[in-house]
């Protein structure tokens, strides 16, 4: 649906997507692409934008995602939050960079090195780039109970976790099945 660029073309492009790129949560599932736009242009020129859809009812998800040309121009929608669309204040957050989330090197992220508590974690297998977010598995998993931490490990293809808030969460995340369809591509749970 969403009419998509590439950067290769748009010789007014600064720096890679994803520091250009912003996650939207919140929206109206009657918001559209085109409002997504229309409203984001008032920071800077919008490259792509998309409302995340259910592939088989084309329901919108409640989230999307818009790209600017520059940087700036997504910092400066950062600085002049909130955002409200169609009557409904948005949550907008800074897409996080690929780089962060590659297979860890010989520096892993501080928050490996405390382990959570391991009965508020799940581990999830057949993570794929092309089909799945930090954001869109937080998205999806929130329905259980509220989210600590989602990490995705390996690129293209991998696993990653979720650490709950508390066991109640990952025990009603467990009574409903080991396996998840997230952005129409199935994602394994176990603890």
């Amino acid at each position: 649906m969403g009419a998509s660029s590439s950067g290769a073309t748009l010789s007014n492009v600064e720096g890679p997507a994803q520091l250009r790129k912003l996650f939207i949560g919140g929206l109206t599932h009657e918001t559209t692409d085109e409002q997504l736009r229309e409203y984001y242009s008032q920071w800077g020129s919008v490259v792509d934008c998309i409302v995340i859809r259910d592939p088989a009812t084309k329901q919108s998800r409640g989230f999307g995602f818009v790209t600017y040309s520059t940087i700036r121009m997504a910092e400066a929608a950062m600085a002049e939050r909130p955002h409200t669309i169609n009557g409904k204040v948005v949550d907008p957050k800074r897409a996080i960079p690929r780089e962060q989330m590659l297979p860890l090197s010989n520096n892993p992220p501080y928050f490996l090195e405390v382990e959570p508590q391991s009965e508020c974690k799940i581990l999830l297998n057949g993570i794929h780039w092309d089909f799945h977010t930090v954001d869109s598995l937080r998205q999806y998993f929130e329905k259980y109970g509220s989210i600590e931490q989602v990490e995705i490990l390996g690129h293209p293809r991998g696993y990653g976790f979720i650490v709950f808030e508390d066991k109640i969460s990952v025990q009603t995340c467990l009574n409903s099945g080991k396996s998840h369809v997230v952005n129409g591509k199935k994602v394994e749970i176990k603890v």
